[in-house]
């Protein structure tokens, strides 16, 4: 879906959708925009409700971001925000049962700590001219997805390493290391289990040798993924200096709609540098500098609901890098 065309009726249309709907079909984009089978029933910003294709195949591309989030989500148990969960405290079992016998009981409990929002967002501001630029807004799109990936990310593993009681320390082994996550992780076999690293540690990963000679001791691992002892491995800055080994069935999710919001004539505090202190930021006026603002905001979160959903191994580049 060319969602780059939905962005530019959005901007067209002054940050309406309903207007912005009206105008994809006057431009004969529509068809390219939005898939057969796709109504969404949204609001507008003053809550009035009316139906838009448009919209809803936008919103829905731009949470298909590429982050460890979205990737997930298939996985992972639902729930809703701000609403309780139903859990249970150990992965269920089955067992054959003799006539009449007793079948084993696993508890199911609503726990008492909702789903409590949290909020990502990205702000871009780009030259209108610079939209009207061929490829402008399918970059711009890029790059929102990205930042509100990375965003998402960074908070996501945060809270699942919050419940986790497994985490230790890298040691020069690296098969002892990984072959311990794994002990700490799969209790049942039946998990759905991911690695998560960074790009540096996917990279040593990737190019790991037992000795000079010696065969690539992970050849289906890569700087951007793959898999590491047959177990996908999803690769996120937001993991840092650790490796987090997770089953993904033992983690509740909850999203609400991405949202996206345009300022054509809003004062900008503009920053060069995030270090740079507050006397070297220069306040512009989006309106006299030809701008426009486009900020991307989603509400998320999630829980790990037992301890053994994750295993953490921290110290990663100095025991198998030798940094």
């Amino acid at each position: 879906m060319e969602i780059s065309k939905a962005l530019k009726c959005f901007i067209g249309a002054q940050g309406r959708w309903a207007h912005a709907s009206e105008l994809a079909l006057a431009n004969g984009v529509y068809k390219a925009a939005i898939p057969a089978t796709g109504t969404s029933d949204l609001s507008d910003e003053s809550g009035i409700p009316f139906k838009s294709d448009l919209e809803g195949a936008f919103l829905q591309a731009l949470a298909s971001g590429p982050g460890v989030f979205d990737t997930l989500k298939g996985y992972t148990r639902r729930a809703g925000l701000r609403a309780p969960v139903a859990v249970s405290a150990m992965p269920l079992t089955g067992a054959i049962v003799p006539e009449g016998g007793a079948a084993l009981v696993s508890r199911f409990s609503l726990d008492a700590d909702a789903l409590e929002p949290r909020k990502a967002a990205a702000l871009a501001v780009i030259s209108n001219t610079a939209l009207q630029a061929p490829f402008g807004t399918e970059n711009l799109v890029k790059e929102l997805q990205a930042a509100a990936a990375l965003g998402t990310d960074i908070e996501f593993i945060a809270r699942i390493s919050e419940g986790t009681l497994e985490s230790g320390a890298a040691t020069s082994d690296v098969l002892e290391d990984l072959a311990g996550l794994l002990e700490s992780v799969v209790l049942t076999g039946n998990e759905r289990l991911f690695w998560i690293c960074s790009p540096g540690t996917a990279t040593l990963l990737s190019t790991m040798r037992s000795g000079d000679d010696a065969p690539l001791l992970f050849p289906q691992m890569s700087a951007t993924g793959g898999f590491l002892l047959g177990v996908q491995a999803l690769v996120s800055v937001a993991a840092q200096d650790s490796l987090l080994l997770l089953d993904a069935s033992a983690i509740v999710m909850a999203d609400d709609n991405v949202k996206i919001s345009l300022a054509t004539q809003a004062p900008l505090n503009m920053i060069g540098e995030p270090e740079s202190s507050d006397e070297e930021a220069k306040m512009i006026s989006l309106f006299q500098a030809d701008l426009t603002g486009v900020l991307c905001t989603r509400a998320f979160s999630a829980r790990l609901l037992r301890p053994s959903g994750c295993a953490i191994l921290s110290g990663i580049a100095a025991a198998w890098g030798g940094e």
